[in-house]
């Protein structure tokens, strides 16, 4: 599967989310996912939150990193990176997915 095969918003998502498929660069979903898979190669087994901590702790502007994480579900669709179980997360004290290179 190709990141131009994977939809940015869902088709039941309201209209101003729609709307952002054609606003969003996938030049910048690419390098978006390429610069996560080394966060989550460097801290396996973590959540998305997580990881979004960590980012933040190691200088990763706030902007930066709520776009980063979002694309856990792209790598996800193309087989990078997959599910490592389930367990409460450090951030939000909630039961959450983590996260391992395929």
């Amino acid at each position: 599967m190709e990141l131009q095969n994977i939809p940015i918003a869902r088709n039941t998502d309201p209209k101003i989310s729609l709307l952002s498929e054609s606003l969003t660069n996938r030049r910048n979903r690419t390098s978006d996912i390429e610069l996560l898979l080394g966060w989550v190669r460097r801290y396996p087994e973590r959540t998305a939150m997580e990881l979004c901590q960590i980012m933040i702790s190691h200088g990763v502007p706030f902007y930066r990193v709520l776009t980063l994480h979002k694309r856990l579900s792209d790598a996800k669709q193309l087989n990078y990176v997959r599910n490592a179980g389930k367990r409460d997360c450090m951030q939000t004290g909630r039961l959450a997915g983590t996260w391992v290179i395929k």
